[in-house]
């Protein structure tokens, strides 16, 4: 399906000009931030209604790559190409650096029994950070530059460009941040792109080749429950997997992929459940990628923007797909994983 009919479009005078990288909701009121592109990280207010109204906005000196919130939803925290990370009031819209990598940070999310930031670079370090001191609390040098991050405590999952041995996540305890718990490899032979956590200790590996792993933190469970499945596959193209997003509320997940369509899923049940987005088939029009998605703390309604996701580099550019923020109101039998185990079949997919 293409967009559905309850679903709403940002307005384009408050939607970013260029390839919107993150998106993350406030963990205690319907406000959303994005990161894109343009250098510029934006924050919107979605009523009931799913009315959006712009509320503030503030930029870096380079394409903004990844944002998350404080616990109270009264900080942002971002992380930038131009190898700075900032916290944003919102309140007094002043922004204040308080990370900073030897090369840009391509992943932050706010550890809250610790009250760190946490940031990964390119520079191939985690680094954690005390807000109110200059250098870091703890330092980890990962095996490869860092592609993705999720956590949800105590499990924080670090995904890395493959080193030789193909080994790419890294998780780590936070209960001993100070420590590196185990280095693995995903189960498929692919470059991964993206990782979530679950709430419970699931780790969800998305690849270039639309392959998702499912790890567990528990090297015990994992040794013998791991397992792959295909996805984001149109007849013989097979596209990546961009983004990745828990769904608090059912602890379901959902992949969005290169071909631009989403799906959500039960890693318990090894089933899709639905798709929650999948354009029409048109040979004349190219649908655009999604490029990121995230779910609100009540998990009923998925934002998710589309665009361009450089998955080509420069020379694959096309101007005509623009940028697309979507808010889409989710009904259960979408992403609740008991109505997908009551129907089987009916276009439900068991994954493989």
């Amino acid at each position: 399906m293409a967009a559905a009919e309850r679903d709403l479009v940002f307005p384009a005078d408050v939607t970013p000009t260029d390839t919107v990288s993150s998106l993350s909701w406030s963990p205690v009121s319907n406000h959303i931030v994005g990161a894109s592109w343009d250098f510029e990280v934006r924050c919107w207010a979605v009523s009931q209604q799913l009315e959006v109204a712009a509320v503030a906005s503030t930029k870096h000196a380079a394409p903004v790559l990844d944002v998350c919130w404080s616990p109270d939803g009264q900080n942002v925290f971002t992380g930038s190409c131009d190898q700075t990370g900032l916290m944003w009031n919102l309140e007094t819209n002043q922004t204040t650096q308080v990370a900073a990598h030897d090369a840009p940070i391509r992943s932050v999310f706010f550890e809250p029994t610790l009250q760190c930031l946490v940031t990964g670079g390119w520079d191939r370090k985690v680094r954690f950070w005390d807000c109110r001191a200059q250098a870091p609390v703890f330092e980890h040098t990962m095996p490869e530059r860092i592609r993705s991050m999720s956590s949800v405590h105590p499990l924080a999952v670090v995904l890395c460009t493959p080193t030789a041995d193909k080994k790419s996540f890294v998780v780590l305890d936070l209960n001993m941040p100070d420590k590196i718990f185990r280095v693995e490899k995903p189960h498929f032979d692919f470059a991964p792109t993206v990782v979530c956590c679950t709430l419970d200790q699931a780790i969800i590996i998305g690849s270039v080749e639309g392959r998702v792993a499912v790890h567990f933190a528990d090297p015990a469970i994992d040794a013998g429950s791991m397992f792959a499945f295909k996805t984001h596959r149109v007849e013989h193209d097979v596209y990546a997997v961009n983004a990745i997003s828990l769904n608090p509320y059912y602890n379901s997940f959902t992949t969005a992929g290169q071909d631009g369509s989403i799906a959500s899923w039960d890693h318990k049940g090894k089933l899709r459940i639905n798709y929650i987005y999948r354009p029409q088939p048109n040979t004349r029009v190219k649908p655009a990628p999604v490029t990121a998605t995230a779910f609100n703390a009540g998990g009923d309604i998925l934002a998710f923007a589309t665009g361009y996701d450089w998955g080509k580099g420069a020379a694959g550019f096309d101007q005509t797909m623009g940028t697309q923020i979507f808010l889409h109101p989710c009904i259960g039998a979408e992403i609740d994983p008991s109505q997908a185990k009551l129907d089987k079949g009916g276009g439900r997919g068991r994954t493989r």
